[in-house]
C-alpha cells in the first residue's frame, strides 16, 4: 500500500491528519480525486493491512484518523497521462490480484512454508505477545536477530513493530568479538538466532532464543505456538524509530544506524513510484537482510502494498535463475549485485533462458559493467541501477523505460 509521502517541503499528510491530494500530484505526478484519496484504505504501520485488508478482502474507508502513525493504502495508481478514464483508484483489479495469490504471500522457499496474510499476521502477535510476556520487550526496546535470510525475519520486525520496539538484524559474517560488541552497543533485550550461530555469541552476555528453519520443535516455534495473539499495535508515530542496521563505514567500530517509520515510508514510496511495487507483485528476496539493499529494496515496499514475497535462504545462481524463469511462480521484481547477475548470466540454461513474468530486475551495491547490461538487455530484461547507502537507503533508481534508454 503507498504510504503518505513525507517531503521537509509538503507532506501529503496535512496538519489535520488528512491526505493533500495537491502534494501527492506534485510529489508523484498522479491525478486522483479528493473522493478517491479519502476512500483509500487506513491502517497501522506494522499492520501493513494484513488484518483489515489482505486477509478479509475487505476495505476499511475512513481518513487517517488522530493517530499520526496511520498509513494511507492506495491501489494501483496510474500515471496522470493515463486519461481521465484513470483518474479513480484501481480497487476492483487490484483487489482480484491479491485475492487470487492470498494463500502465497509470505514465502519461505527454504522451508517451503507458504503463509497467507492472515497467517503471517497471526504469527507476528503471537511473537509479540511473546516477547512482551517472556523478556519484557516494551516500547523502544531493541530486539537482535541473528539469523540466514526467511520470511522469520520480517515476523520478527513487524512483531517489534507491534510494541514499539526496535528491530536489529545482525550480520552473520561477522567474528564473535565483534558481534558481541554490537549487542554491547545496542543492549537488546533478547536475540532470537539460527542455532548454526550459536558459537557467534560466545561472549553475549543477554538472553537468547534458539530457532531452527522449518522444525516445530525448536524453541522459536515453541514460543509462538505457546501463545496468544494478544498485542494490540502500540502508540508510534512517524518519528518512531524502528530499526538498527548496523554498518561498519570507515573508522572503528560498527555504527548503528537509526530508522524510523518516517524513513520506512518514504523507502515504500520511492519503490512505489520508481519501481513499479503495486498490490500482485511478487518479489524474489535473496540479498542478506542484514544489508539495506535486502531488507529495504524491494522485499519492505512489497509487504506494504500486499504484494508476495518468496525469501530464498541464500543466493545460488542456478536456483534464482531457475526461479526468475518459472512462470508457474509469476516474480515481477527482484534486486540484486552485479556479481549475481554475472554468475546467473554464465549458467548454461541462460542461454535459452526467458523471464515471462519478470517487469524489475533492480542492481545496485557496486558499478555495473556495460557488457553485463548488454547481455541482460538482449534478453529483453534491462537492468534497472539504483543508488543508496545504509544511512539514506535508495537515493535513487532508474525506472525500466530509462534503464533501456541509457543502454
Amino acid at each position: 500500500k503507498l504510504l503518505g509521502v513525507d517531503d521537509p517541503g509538503r507532506s501529503v499528510i496535512n496538519r489535520s491528519g488528512r491526505v493533500d491530494v495537491d502534494a501527492i500530484d506534485e510529489a508523484a505526478g498522479l491525478a486522483l480525486s479528493g473522493d478517491d484519496v479519502d476512500s483509500a484504505v487506513a491502517g497501522q504501520i506494522s499492520d501493513l493491512h494484513i488484518e483489515r485488508g489482505i486477509a478479509d478482502g475487505g476495505h476499511d474507508a475512513g481518513n487517517l484518523g488522530e493517530n499520526a502513525g496511520a498509513v494511507v493504502a492506495v491501489h494501483a495508481l496510474r500515471p496522470a497521462d493515463a486519461g481521465d478514464d484513470h483518474r479513480q483508484l484501481q480497487q476492483p483489479a487490484g483487489r482480484q490480484a491479491v485475492d487470487q495469490r492470498q494463500s502465497h504471500e509470505a514465502v519461505d522457499l527454504a522451508t517451503q512454508r507458504w503463509l497467507t496474510y492472515g497467517e503471517f499476521n497471526d504469527r507476528a502477535t503471537r511473537l509479540a505477545t511473546a516477547l512482551r510476556e517472556r523478556f519484557g520487550v516494551e516500547h523502544g526496546d531493541r530486539v537482535a536477530f541473528l539469523a540466514r535470510n526467511g520470511t522469520d525475519h520480517f515476523e520478527a520486525m513487524f512483531a517489534c513493530w507491534k510494541l514499539g520496539a526496535i528491530f536489529v538484524p545482525m550480520n552473520w559474517r561477522l567474528s564473535p568479538h565483534e558481534t558481541a560488541a554490537i549487542l554491547e552497543h545496542c543492549e537488546p533485550r533478547v536475540v532470537l538466532h539460527d542455532a548454526d550461530f550459536a558459537s557467534l555469541l560466545a561472549f553475549a552476555h543477554v538472553p537468547t532464543l534458539e530457532r531452527v528453519p522449518g522444525h516445530a520443535a525448536c524453541r522459536y516455534e515453541q514460543l509462538i505456538a505457546a501463545h496468544e495473539p494478544l498485542v494490540a499495535m502500540e502508540h508510534a508515530d512517524f518519528d518512531t524509530i524502528n530499526l538498527l542496521l548496523y554498518t561498519s563505514g570507515t573508522t572503528g567500530r560498527p555504527k548503528g544506524v537509526i530508522y524510523t517509520h518516517r524513513m520506512t515510508h518514504n523507502i515504500v514510496v520511492h519503490a512505489a513510484l520508481h519501481a513499479r511495487i503495486r498490490a500482485g507483485t511478487r518479489t524474489l528476496t535473496y540479498s542478506p537482510l542484514f544489508h539495506a539493499a535486502g531488507l529495504n529494496a524491494l522485499a519492505m515496499p512489497s509487504f506494504h502494498y500486499g504484494g508476495a514475497v518468496l525469501v530464498m535462504r541464500t543466493f545460488d545462481a542456478g536456483a534464482c535463475l531457475a526461479m526468475l524463469t518459472d512462470p508457474g511462480l509469476q516474480v515481477t521484481h527482484t534486486v540484486g549485485v552485479p556479481a549475481t547477475y554475472q554468475l546467473m548470466s554464465q549458467r548454461p540454461e541462460f542461454a535459452t533462458a526467458s523471464f515471462p513474468t519478470l517487469e524489475v530486475a533492480g542492481v545496485g551495491a557496486a558499478p555495473v559493467p556495460l557488457h553485463l547490461l548488454e547481455t541482460w538487455a538482449a534478453k529483453g530484461l534491462v537492468l534497472s541501477q539504483s543508488f543508496g547507502l545504509t544511512e539514506a537507503f535508495s537515493v535513487s533508481f532508474t525506472p525500466p523505460e530509462k534503464a533501456r534508454e541509457q543502454i
